[in-house]
């Protein structure tokens, strides 16, 4: 099934948003005739004076929301990893596109009623924003009747590394799998440290993110890494992946038991 967050997900985003839009678009024609609000229509007035189900006019907002939504990144997992985050990229995107359909209606000379405008917009938006909202409540329901865990992937071997997975093991939280360190001293690759196994070097990090499907990074690296912590994080955050930076005062405040 699709994972939330990677490449097919974000393919069956795309597939739902198109369709999702080419019918409250079709749904909204219908509603101006229906619902008892602004100036009387009839149905075989179509084709003289209001909007008929054109190609062209599909088309037109097809083209238009896959642009401004490539171009908001509602499509990068990074930005939508948060619900809120998400729901924020959709409504300003919609909200903007939709504005910019005005613009095109009137250059173009395609006819659409402003009432039906109006009925798309707050059609497209509520189904938009719902179906992303059932797709998430699913993703927690899927995950804790499958008691899948948290991927945790741990970045430094040293004391710090070590002192954090003692850390989480005493708290004993639930739901957590942790996948191993990653690590570029040369005499620990291949070893296990912490009872967990050194999978390999940083330049790695990406390659096993993927691979283990990895939740969450934690870096624990000492002040003399500081150039590797920066190149890390701006791989990372290309990923759909949280990651988070111990501070070295941890080691400081907690040492490694001798």
């Amino acid at each position: 099934m699709f994972k939330r967050f990677s490449p097919n997900y974000m393919a069956l985003l795309l597939l739902l948003d198109g369709i999702f839009l080419q019918a409250t678009l079709w749904l909204a024609m219908q509603l101006r005739f229906r619902l008892p609000y602004g100036q009387e229509m009839r149905l075989e007035w179509i084709p003289q004076f209001v909007y008929a189900p054109t190609v062209e006019l599909h088309l037109v907002v097809a083209v238009l929301w896959l642009v401004g939504f490539l171009f908001a990144a509602v499509y990068t997992p990074r930005r939508i990893v948060q619900w809120y985050a998400e729901f924020q990229q959709v409504f300003l995107a919609h909200t903007a596109i939709t504005f910019s359909l005005a613009g095109v209606l009137y250059m173009t000379h395609l006819e659409l009623s402003r009432l039906t405008y109006l009925y798309f917009y707050i059609l497209s938006l509520a189904a938009l924003l719902g179906y992303r909202t059932l797709l998430r409540l699913w993703h927690r329901m899927h995950r804790h009747s499958a008691r899948n865990s948290a991927h945790i992937l741990f970045v430094g071997a040293g004391d710090l590394g070590q002192r954090i997975i003692e850390e989480f093991r005493h708290q004993a939280w639930p739901g957590l799998e942790f996948v191993g360190f990653l690590d570029d001293d040369p005499a620990k690759q291949h070893k296990r440290i912490a009872e967990l196994p050194v999978l390999g070097n940083l330049d790695q990090a990406a390659e096993f993110v993927t691979t283990y499907a990895v939740d969450e990074v934690i870096i624990a690296l000492p002040p003399r890494a500081h150039d590797r912590l920066a190149n890390l994080v701006a791989i990372l955050h290309q990923l759909p992946v949280r990651v988070r930076v111990v501070p070295t005062i941890f080691l400081s405040l907690c040492p490694v038991p001798p």
